[in-house]
């Protein structure tokens, strides 16, 4: 899984090991880590393995994405990027 935040959208392309995209849905949070600070993330399926959630946090730094990737079957699985905030 890849995830980016860029513009004030959090990205987040899922592949399995074949390259193929993963589908599904996802929830999750952007952890501000030393403070506690979460925001609840809103995603919208974009096609192809794709989800977004307009985001635009408050300070600029280092953040957590705590994602889960509902996928086939109801499978879970769990995503943990740091991204910078500029």
């Amino acid at each position: 899984a890849e995830v980016t935040l860029d513009g004030g959208r959090l990205t987040l392309v899922a592949t399995d090991r074949e390259g193929r995209p993963v589908p599904g849905r996802v929830e999750g949070v952007l952890l501000r880590p030393l403070e506690g600070t979460e925001i609840p993330l809103a995603f919208a399926g974009t096609g192809g393995g794709r989800w977004a959630a307009e985001v635009q946090p408050p300070r600029p730094g280092q953040w957590e994405a705590r994602l889960t990737l509902h996928g086939p079957g109801e499978t879970t699985f769990d995503i943990r990027r740091r991204v910078i905030a500029p």
